[in-house]
Formats: structure tokens, sequence, C-alpha cells
């Protein structure tokens, strides 16, 4: 629970300092574009296709991969809080709280003895840590994630990293 409390204490006040030392000067004249769509893999951001909310410091990420076969289904969801430490025109840092929850539903699946049944499996990770986003061409952005994730009700804690390319409109 002190590790949990750590990383929340952390990760806010690392975003209230970065308001209070938010710059008064003008940004630059053209208007900041609000939507990123693309592709994100990070074990607490999500895994598959990837659509970012993000018009000012606070911003929302939504990540989401289906794989459906004969007997089996796997689902990657992903939902990401984002928020600006830093901003320039080629680059920008931000810190990121992720919760990625994946579905592994397999049917026709013995339970006991002539039994067939249906099989879920739910496995949730939650993180927090930094990314860095570079504009590699105009509009287009590669994303570096890395922190700590804890899985399954914080049974497990480990290092967590993901990237993204996204197309900013």
């Amino acid at each position: 629970m002190r590790i949990i409390a750590a990383f929340l204490f952390a990760f806010l006040t690392t975003c209230f300092y970065a308001n209070a030392q938010a710059d008064s000067t003008a940004q630059s004249q053209e208007p900041q574009l609000k939507y990123q769509a693309g592709a994100f893999a990070g074990s607490s951001q999500g895994l598959g296709m990837s659509f970012r909310l993000w018009p000012k410091k606070f911003g929302v990420q939504f990540t989401f991969a289906p794989t459906i076969r004969e007997n089996s289904q796997w689902y990657s969801m992903g939902f990401s809080l984002l928020h600006w430490i830093s901003r320039s025109e080629k680059t920008g840092l931000y810190v990121y709280q992720g919760n990625h929850l994946i579905l592994d539903i397999d049917e026709n699946v013995r339970l006991s003895g002539d039994s067939f049944g249906t099989q879920i499996q739910r496995d949730y990770f939650c993180g927090i840590g930094f990314g860095v986003q570079i504009n590699i061409v105009t509009r287009f952005k590669v994303d570096f994630a890395a922190g700590f994730v804890a899985a399954n009700n914080f049974q497990r804690l480990r290092g967590d990293i993901g990237m993204g390319l996204f197309y900013e409109f």
C-alpha cells in the first residue's frame, strides 16, 4: 500500500509542480492540435489502435485491440491519463497513469471429466511513469514511455515500457 501511495504522491506532485512552473509567455501563434490517432504498445497503457484527446495540459488515451478466433477471443483495452510537463515544437515530456485490462476467453475448454465450458482469464495492469513524444515529421509523432507497472491487484511490481506512433490532427 505504501508503494501505491508513493506513486500517487509522485504523480500529483509532478502535475502540480508543472502547472506552477508554466511559462507565462505567449506560445506559438498556431493553434495546438488536440487529437492523435495511431498505435501503441505498453504494459500499462494498452496494446493496439490508440486514440488520444489532448487539448491542453491534461489528456486521455484509449487503446483497443481484439483478436477473435474460432474457439477463443482476446481483448486488450487501455485507458490512460496524460499530463504535459514540458512541450516544445519538436519534443514533449509528459507523465502518465495507465490502466490496461486483458481478457482471454476460451470456449470449449475441458473443465472436469466430460464437462466443457468457457474459461475467462482477466489480467489488470496499473502503471505510472514518464513519456517522451518526438515530432518526426509534420503531424507524425513517436512516443517512448517508461515507468513502473503493478499487475493483478498489485501482486507484482515491475518496470513498464511502451512505444507508440501517432498522427496528430
